[in-house]
């Protein structure tokens, strides 16, 4: 049904490694736009949490713009190909 979950979604800057359903725990991948989960529940993000706690340091954080951007790396988007259609 989905592609095999592993790593995090193609973006190297990104934390997050899967999307999971808030009812059964299924686990779809971040990188595809979704609604719903299969189970018609709303999907949880998840994230390398040990990753983003190293990378994502006070210092880090402090020369950053004080905006949305800065949690760029846990905020939860791709980029869409040239090629890549929303409605089919």
């Amino acid at each position: 049904m989905h592609a095999e979950l592993t790593g995090r979604v193609t973006d190297p800057r990104s934390f997050v490694t899967h999307l999971e359903c808030s009812g059964t725990g299924e686990r779809v991948p971040a990188h595809a736009l979704h609604g719903l989960s299969p189970a018609g529940r709303p999907l949880l993000v998840r994230y390398d949490l040990e990753a983003a706690r190293g990378s994502l340091t006070a210092a880090a954080l402090a020369g950053r713009p004080p905006d949305l951007w800065r949690w760029r790396e846990i905020l939860h988007f791709f980029l869409l190909s040239a090629n890549s259609r929303l409605c089919t």
